[in-house]
Order: structure tokens, then sequence, then C-alpha cells
């Protein structure tokens, strides 16, 4: 009489004798510190206890629910030794298959292991949904070739466009190395595991590399671009200055002259349309305005305000601009550009202050505001 234990491997329940799951445990906790370092520990880990539980089934039947140690020895064997990735190469004498205290008998040997294929949906070489790929793997052919007849039989017959669609959904994606394995018959072992997973590993840190290498060159490129057009501007600027004649005393005297009604007109556009749209918005206009026509939405008006008010701004711009210039003595920045500033950011503020005092309704809405924000300010205060 032997001890059973029940152990769930890979989400299932089995049913080993005490001398086996200790030689399972012993074998999973040398495969988990052989691969401590691998970033893919879990996952082969996991694909690892797949492969271990479908072998365990081989030896399982209708009147047979335990798997015996020799039997679990066995399956340790064909598995063979988890060695990290620097010391793959060392001798497979240090396998962690420990001794189970009895020799495999004839009566214990499984089920005849033909590595029987299974149809799989492959994703190597594949062109849409690896099917074809996966039935060149199944019936051991060149890909080339199943391609080619199930484009023949696509296009006398049409059929078979319906078929490989139905095949997308029925047919399993292998997902795991031991599918993959099985999708060709080739047998499987932890070492294929191991490498598939260093090869997975290496060709996600290459496709990084590139992209790092790729992110570096378009910054670079970026920032050339950037310093020769910041140049091709600046060089731009000089020869159009150099070719323009230099503005006369008169000239000179006239730009100043025009500068502060320019700034002074830039200034009450700005107010008015920034007053207007305020207006406009908050709904104040229709109440108190009666501007509003029955059916017309209110982005027509401000769309119709903007419009109006870049048709004006335009020319303005352009004249404070060229008074600028010949202020400036044709040079692009000097003390006109200053003096051009306090004008207009003055007028603003003269302006505000008197719509403040003449439109009851702005003023209303500025006290609603401060009032709002008074009370918000007192919340927070009251929260902290």
């Amino acid at each position: 009489m032997r001890q059973v234990i029940t152990i769930n491997l890979h989400n299932n329940a089995y049913q080993l004798e005490d001398e086996g799951f200790r030689a399972l445990q012993d074998y999973l906790s040398t495969a988990e510190q052989q691969l401590a370092g691998n970033p893919d520990c879990t996952e082969i880990l996991a694909d690892l206890e797949q492969a271990i539980a479908e072998k365990c089934d081989a030896y399982l039947s209708a009147h047979k629910n335990v798997v015996t140690a020799a039997e679990v020895a066995r399956i340790l064997r064909e598995m063979g030794p988890v060695t990290a990735a620097d010391s793959a190469s060392q001798d497979a004498t240090n396998t962690s298959e420990p001794a189970t205290g009895r020799q495999p008998d004839d009566a214990a040997q499984p089920r005849p292991q033909t590595h029987t294929r299974r149809l799989f949906r492959l994703e190597e070489g594949k062109l849409w949904g690896g099917v074809c790929t996966g039935l060149a793997a199944y019936l051991g052919i060149d890909v080339v070739w199943v391609r080619v007849v199930w484009v023949l039989f696509t296009l006398f017959t049409g059929v078979w466009l319906l078929v490989y669609i139905a095949a997308l959904f029925i047919v399993p994606l292998a997902q795991t190395t031991a599918e993959r394995a099985q999708a060709h018959g080739a047998p499987f072992n932890a070492q294929d595991l191991v490498d598939g997973a260093r090869e997975h590993y290496a060709k996600a840190r290459q496709k990084y590399s590139e992209y790092r290498s790729q992110f570096a060159q378009s910054k670079s490129s970026a920032r050339r671009w950037k310093r020769d057009f910041e140049q091709w501007q600046r060089l731009s600027h000089r020869k159009l200055a150099d070719a323009l004649p230099r503005p006369s005393l008169g000239a000179r005297v006239a730009g100043a002259l025009l500068l502060p009604f320019f700034a002074i007109v830039s200034a009450a556009l700005f107010v008015a349309v920034g007053s207007a749209l305020v207006l406009l918005v908050t709904g104040t206009a229709v109440q108190h305005w009666g501007w509003s026509v029955a059916g017309v939405p209110l982005w027509l008006p401000v769309l119709a305000l903007l419009l109006a008010y870049g048709l004006i701004a335009l020319p303005v711009g352009a004249g404070r601009r060229m008074a600028l210039h010949y202020a400036n003595g044709g040079q692009r920045y000097g003390w006109a550009d200053m003096w051009s500033g306090i004008i207009w950011l003055g007028t603003v503020a003269l302006l505000l202050w008197g719509l403040h005092e003449a439109v009851p309704e702005l003023r209303q809405l500025f006290e609603q505001w401060l009032l709002q924000l008074r009370v918000e300010d007192a919340i927070t205060t009251v929260m902290l």
C-alpha cells in the first residue's frame, strides 16, 4: 500500500504516489531556481506544467487514475533537465531526476508514445491566419504546396475560401512551445521551452534596440531640421533687410507717429470682439439686446463675428507691422516694439475698465465670476 497525494497541475487535479510527488516537486523547484534570472520564468514554468500534465494523461484511463512514482520518473526523464541560458551546454548528468526507490517494470509501461500530430494554426511563417502553415506541419510537406493547392481550389470552386474562414475559428492557435512541437509531431522537452523563451527574449531585445535606434535617429533628424530651418529663417530675414533700403528720417518719424494709432485700433478691436463673444456665449446678448432670430443657432453669429474681426484686423495688423519696421529704422526688433506693447496693454486695460463701468451686463458677469471664485476659495479652505 502506497500513499497517494492529489496535486493541482496546470489547473487540473492529478493523483500521484508520494515518491512521485516529491520527485516532481524537486524537479519543478530546481527548474524555478535555474530560471530565476529568466524574464519569462513564469511563462516557462506554466508551459512546463502543461507539458507534464499532458504526459500524465497518457498514463491515465477509465480504470487507472493514479500516476505511479515510476511513471513520474519516466516523465521527468522525457522532459529532461532544466538548465539556465549560461549552462545549457553542461553535462546532462546535472539532472533533477530523483531516485524513486523502485525500478520501472514492464507492467508500468505507458501507452505507446508515437508523438501524435495535432492540427494547430501556426504563426511562424504565416501570411494571414496560419491555417496553411499548420496544415503543412500536420501533413509534413512544404507550406508553399498547401497554399498553391488552396488557391487553385478557391479559384475553381470558391468554396475553399469559406473553408479557410471557418478554419480560422475552428482550428486552435498553437500558443505554447509544447503545442508547436505537437503540431510538427516532434518530441518535446524542457530545454525546448528554455530555448524558445531565450530566442523570444533575444528577438524582443533586438526589436527594442532597433526601436530606440530609430527613435534616436528621428529625434536627431528633427533637431537638425529645426536648426536648419531657424538658420534659413535668420538668413532670409537678414537678406530681406539688406535688400530693402534703409528708411529715411521722414519715414522713421511717420512710422513712430502712426504706431500709436495702429496699436490703439488693434487693442480696441480685441476688446470689442472679446466682449461681444462673452456676451454671446453667456446668453446676455440674447436676454438684453434682443439680437437673436428664431431658429438661428448660436455658432452662426459667433462665426460671423470672428470672420469680421479677421477681415478688419488683417489690414490693421499689416499697418502696425509696417509702422514698426519704419520706426525701428528697418531693423526686425527695436525700441518701437516695447513702446507699441505698452500702448496696446494700456489701451486694453482702459477699455476694459470703461466697459465695466458703462455696460451693466459685463459688470454683472464680472461680479458673478468674482463671487464664484471667492466661494470656491472658501470651500477649498474649509476642506483643507
